[in-house]
């Protein structure tokens, strides 16, 4: 099978010394084709300058680590998530852009210069800062994601995007009422934009209960809202806590035969699970 993830924070996992993570080249061998998001990820404690530089630090090591893969079918893409990755200075966009960074989420949880995450529903939405940051991202080319955005900032980058929008890793709110998650309003005007979403597999973010099946239920709520051709996974493994079901890259194949035999056709697996991600960074990225 084949498997497109559109978030992990491996590179920054392993990078800070961590040992046993989900994603490793062994376990990608379990795939035909296999790409993945790496993502740099940095926490909201830091000031933009000290994130800027460790951000630096682990996108130097990024193109070693993903070269350790020896896969003839692997593509590997880097993000950075926060914001607040930019420094205080939207220059540092193209110096970006040169790394080969191909999305940036805005926000994490809480605030930055951009903007409010979704730990902060209440606030305002993104700063000029933050407006002017999207402007300038989809101007280099690099993809806006909006996980982690709360409510009000989501809706001033659909105001602001001139191209389509990514939510790498978000799930329903309607099946899950997390502030993380994106209700039916926010997730149609993704689809209909031409902007893709990533269904994660944080336990958190699904609801209780049995992680399958409620993947299963964020899928077919979202193939409700209209997503047959934007759905897609982002599972944030080395990024959260997971179940002990699907805790590991391998386990991946274990959920396609769950929702094969819950009763999606296999055309449309394979385009939640590799193709819909493809055409959209083969349509819009590489455009």
């Amino acid at each position: 099978m084949d498997y497109f993830d559109l978030h992990c924070d491996t590179v920054t996992s392993v990078f800070s010394g961590k040992g046993d993570t989900a994603v490793t080249p062994e376990k990608a061998k379990a795939f035909e084709r296999y790409a993945q998001l790496f993502a740099v990820w940095m926490d909201d404690s830091l000031s933009p300058e000290e994130a800027f530089r460790s951000a630096c630090r682990v996108c130097d090591y990024f193109s070693d680590y993903v070269s350790s893969f020896g896969h003839p079918h692997f593509q590997a893409l880097l993000t950075l998530e926060n914001g607040t990755c930019l420094g205080d200075d939207l220059r540092n966009i193209e110096l970006w852009k040169i790394r080969g960074v191909s999305a940036v989420t805005l926000t994490w949880n809480g605030a930055n210069l951009l903007g409010f995450g979704s730990a902060c529903p209440d606030e305002g939405g993104l700063t000029d800062f933050g407006k002017n940051a999207v402007k300038e991202l989809q101007s280099s080319g690099i993809l806006v994601d909006v996980s982690h955005l709360n409510e009000a900032g989501f809706y001033d980058c659909v105001k602001l995007a001139k191209k389509p929008l990514i939510a790498s890793h978000s799930n329903c709110f309607s099946i899950c009422p997390h502030s993380r998650n994106l209700k039916d309003e926010q997730i149609k005007e993704l689809f209909d934009r031409g902007g893709i979403m990533g269904i994660c597999y944080y336990p958190r973010f699904l609801g209780n209960g049995n992680v399958f099946e409620l993947i299963y239920e964020h899928i077919y709520h979202g193939l409700e809202l209209g997503g047959e051709d934007s759905l897609c996974l982002g599972s944030d493994f080395d990024g959260a806590g997971m179940s002990s079901k699907l805790n590991s890259l391998e386990k991946v194949r274990s959920l396609y035969e769950f929702l094969a035999a819950k009763g999606i056709k296999n055309r449309l697996l394979e385009k939640i699970f590799y193709k819909n991600a493809e055409n959209f960074f083969n349509n819009i990225l590489h455009a």
